[in-house]
């Protein structure tokens, strides 16, 4: 702390201070700039104080970014505000985020480390905290790495697919290399950190550049291990859930081959070392997940408050709240009416199970006495696609009491939907929940998912599924620390494709281990839902299991002990036992 209000003393009293004031603030500007505005900066300058025209491209509550033309170029003018009474003592002490931002891009730029090109930075106020803007140059067809990889990279052809990961992970691993190696540390390094440029083709590489830089810091000679460790566990944590194994090993060769400092370092060493980032960065991002479950329990930066007479709850931000408020509305009147409808309806007019109510493009799929599953359809409510709106109904009088002591059933499918969705486990994305109070009860509650269309219960089509997908999806909700205690045929949806997806998420628990007891459970709730299934047989039950545990890392190595003998007989004496049981509640 001490040395940073030193370094802001020197900064502003030895001749580093910003000379040019543009009204009433004080810039510092590149040469450069000169020559991207065709003229003098600070006309250009007034015309984008106090900020610019338009809506930011990407904005929150602390900074504001916007894309301006200047003459035939483009500029990033990035406004950092002073949030909190924290930030304010903090900027007290530090020198202004965009004065870092523009000092460390000039040091890597010295370096050789490719980033944005910088041109000025400006503050309202030379000691006191405000505002301030830094300003740079657009790279053309820069995107972050993190949106071509969701978005752009899954359209691509597949030879291009294959040519591009390779190339990316070992440019990755080469630009590691080389901030660890000049002793760079970005303590915020993720994919959306990462601006690529791709190539026109195949036979050119791709340039990966670095953004956000208020948060580097410096050192005077290479990291250690465990400062190179701790930065590529957070680099890692993204990767670890997207990208396969052998891309994060070629990206690891890649680094090692960058580090002139480990070339004396033998090959057991560096085989200790990736086992020990991989085994880190997997504890890394479940204290991650945990700490991201408190995001959708209150209002907060990815939920908004939405509240409708009696109705109270929350709902994504994309969402828009009036549509949430004429659902918290309706929902009940519709229901009340497919209910009635269900009992005339001729079965050559309906497919079985399924009502149609009266008001225009809802369906009733399910009505039970614990819960009632209606589907909206887009077009009716103005917005496009459909949702799905379950109703967990009151089976107890107690049980609004038990509500304000701990999280009721719609709480806890809205929290492990996103808990799924964080973890990258297929799940149809909820989007709103609520509960109906009386006399300051919470009483009936209510959730809204995505409606994954053409999509099936397992139960009904267990021939459709990839079964080397779905062994796959349950070892690693294992392995992230889920559990699902209602996992049946009718709680698993397969899609058009084959591929399963996770619904009826009330069971799922948390965990910071699964244990092998836990696992062994779920998957004896699995197996009993087949047991009597005239089209699952034995040999396919086997070979999930074998699928499920050759998972890396492997739950045992085939062995002349039969090792996966123990599970198959555990898994078989659960299902029998729990077979029994459910004999005797129905005799």
């Amino acid at each position: 702390m001490l040395g940073d209000l030193v370094q802001k003393w020197k900064a502003w009293w030895y001749g580093y201070a910003p000379q040019q004031q543009v009204q009433r603030h004080w810039w510092q500007w590149t040469p450069r700039f000169y020559t991207v505005c065709g003229g003098e900066p600070a006309s250009v300058v007034a015309r984008l104080l106090p900020e610019p025209s338009g809506l930011p491209f990407k904005a929150n509550v602390a900074r504001r970014i916007y894309r301006v033309p200047v003459g035939s170029e483009v500029i990033y003018w990035k406004e950092s505000r002073v949030v909190g009474l924290r930030g304010w003592l903090r900027e007290l002490l530090r020198l202004p985020k965009a004065r870092i931002e523009f000092e460390n891009a000039v040091k890597l730029t010295r370096l050789g480390i490719p980033t944005v090109e910088p041109l000025a930075w400006g503050c309202e106020r030379r000691w006191w905290p405000g505002t301030s803007y830094f300003v740079s140059r657009e790279l053309p067809q820069a995107v972050p790495l993190r949106d071509f990889l969701l978005h752009t990279f899954p359209c691509l052809p597949q030879r291009r697919q294959i040519r591009l990961r390779q190339q990316l992970a070992r440019r990755l691993g080469h630009l590691l290399a080389s901030l660890h190696e000049q002793g760079v540390v970005h303590p915020d390094l993720h994919p959306g950190n990462l601006l690529l440029v791709p190539p026109a083709d195949d036979e050119q590489l791709s340039e990966i550049r670095l953004v956000d830089l208020h948060a580097v810091r410096f050192r005077t000679r290479a990291l250690c291990w465990s400062e190179s460790r701790a930065n590529l566990i957070l680099f890692n944590r993204w990767f670890q859930l997207r990208a396969s194994r052998t891309d994060r090993l070629r990206f690891w060769r890649a680094y090692v081959h960058g580090r002139a400092s480990w070339q004396s370092t033998n090959a057991a060493v560096h085989r200790h070392r990736i086992a020990e980032v991989e085994a880190l960065t997997l504890r890394s991002n479940q204290r991650l997940w945990q700490a991201r479950q408190r995001r959708y329990i209150r209002a907060s930066r990815h939920c908004q408050q939405v509240v409708a007479g009696p109705c109270r709850g929350l709902a994504v931000r994309d969402l828009k709240s009036s549509l949430v408020q004429y659902w918290m509305q309706n929902v009940d009147a519709w229901i009340n009416q497919a209910e009635q409808s269900s009992a005339n309806l001729v079965e050559s007019t309906s497919a079985p199970g399924v009502a149609v109510c009266q008001s225009p493009n809802v369906q009733l799929l399910k009505k039970g006495a614990s819960s009632a599953v209606l589907v909206v359809g887009g077009r009716g409510v103005d917005v496009a696609g459909a949702f799905v709106i379950k109703r967990f109904e009151l089976r107890h009088w107690y049980e609004p009491l038990q509500h304000l002591l701990r999280w009721s059933p719609a709480w806890r499918a809205w929290r492990y939907g996103h808990a799924l969705l964080d973890r990258g486990l297929p799940t149809p994305r909820p989007l709103a929940v609520w509960h109906r109070y009386r006399w300051g009860l919470p009483c009936q509650g209510y959730l809204v998912t995505e409606y994954v269309a053409d999509a099936v219960p397992l139960q009904r089509g267990p021939e459709q599924v990839q079964l080397e997908a779905l062994a796959r999806l349950l070892r690693l909700l294992h392995d992230r620390g889920l559990s699902h205690r209602d996992l049946k045929g009718d709680n698993i949806l397969v899609t058009s494709a084959g591929l399963p997806l996770l619904i009826d998420l009330v069971g799922v628990r948390s965990f910071s281990h699964v244990s092998s007891y836990r696992r062994i459970k779920d998957l004896m709730r699995l197996n009993v839902s087949f047991w009597h299934h005239p089209q699952v047989r034995l040999s396919q039950r086997l070979r999930f299991l074998f699928v499920y545990a050759a998972v890396f890392p492997r739950l045992w190595v085939r062995q002349k002990s039969r090792p996966w003998k123990k599970w198959w007989i555990r898994i078989r004496l659960e299902s029998l036992a729990k077979l029994r049981r459910w004999s005797r509640l129905h005799d």
